[in-house]
């Protein structure tokens, strides 16, 4: 059966090939040295143990000095040699499987330390795995781009610092232009986060047909692109990805906050006035690819309660309105 290969950090130079050996062998030197203590240990515990034993039994008549004497002995002396060499050997050996340093370091303490690997993630190296030391985390190649998983399951629901008029280039291009202002700007929640990549980052908007709804039953906290202390309070979505499951405004400084009286586009139809709907309405600046008065696009307001906070009017589309990116797990 052929092996699959498993790409672990960057391949290691000849020095620190040598390195690592010799760092592995004196490694093997020190456990064989311990294991050979063991043995003697082992050895005389065993050695005094049965001793004791056979003088003891040979006392109270249960066995006598002869044929019985030898097969105890024997039998002792196999447990001597089990506890004293096999198990050592194996642990060495289990040590040895589960620990190592692919940076040609020293011992990794039954760690697997990966080094960093400068490549482009793509097809070739999907699954592969790297250490990026600029931003303390463990990354994996996902086909596409080096990731640093989310460590807190959280998504975040957060408004662009600057505004766009209605020519977004269609979904696509609202998309990429969420995931460049969130890249760009600190907010509250960034470091949490994760790797920000296109996989994603999206735009929460609808157009003619389509509508970019977050992740079902899910936890999203608020954030403001530009701003580290404005958000942090959270909602769930349901199990159509619908949120945020209550009717008050999004305008103090634990969401969005009122000083800058947020309006951004949306197009999600109504659902409730707790929940927005995942269905598009019919005001999306042609596709968001059109930014003349010829067109309108429907806007959301943080400062409105209820379905005002993505229905609120329509404006022509040349006017600037902000976007909500939302960043899943």
């Amino acid at each position: 059966m052929p092996h699959k290969r498993v790409a672990v950090g960057a391949r290691l130079t000849t020095a620190a090939m040598t390195k690592a050996l010799a760092s592995r062998l004196r490694i093997q030197a020190v456990q064989s040295l311990t294991a050979g203590l063991m043995i003697f240990v082992f050895t005389i515990a065993f050695s005094v143990t049965a001793k004791f034993l056979v003088s003891i039994t040979a006392q109270v008549g249960r066995i006598g000095r002869g044929k019985q004497s030898k097969v105890v002995m024997m039998r002792i002396s196999f447990l001597i040699l089990f506890f004293g060499f096999v198990v050592p050997q194996i642990i060495s050996a289990a040590h040895a499987q589960t620990a190592a340093d692919l940076r040609g370091g020293g011992d990794p303490g039954g760690s697997i330390i990966p080094g960093y690997d400068s490549r482009t993630c793509d097809g070739t190296i999907e699954g592969a795995i790297r250490y990026n030391s600029s931003t303390t985390c463990a990354e994996f190649c996902d086909s596409s781009s080096w990731v640093c998983p989310s460590s807190s399951g959280i998504g975040y629901f957060v408004i662009s610092s600057t505004t766009y008029d209605g020519n977004l280039s269609g979904l696509s291009g609202a998309n990429s232009t969420c995931l460049s202002n969130l890249q760009s700007n600190n907010w509250l929640g960034k470091t949490e986060a994760g790797t920000l990549t296109s996989a994603r980052v999206k735009a929460w908007l609808c157009d003619s047909s389509t509508c970019q709804n977050l992740e079902a039953d899910t936890t999203y906290k608020f954030a403001v692109s530009g701003s580290t202390t404005v958000g942090g309070s959270a909602f769930v979505t349901d199990s159509n990805g619908a949120g945020p499951g209550y009717t008050t405004d999004w305008a103090d400084s634990n969401t969005f906050d009122n000083a800058t009286a947020h309006r951004y586009w949306t197009n999600f139809a109504n659902n409730s006035t707790s929940l927005w709907g995942t269905t598009a309405n019919s005001n999306h600046c042609n596709d968001w690819s059109d930014n003349t008065n010829s067109y309108q696009g429907q806007q959301g307001y943080e400062n409105g309660t209820g379905a005002v906070r993505w229905n609120d009017s329509t404006v022509i589309c040349s006017q600037s309105k902000y976007l909500i990116c939302f960043v899943n797990p």
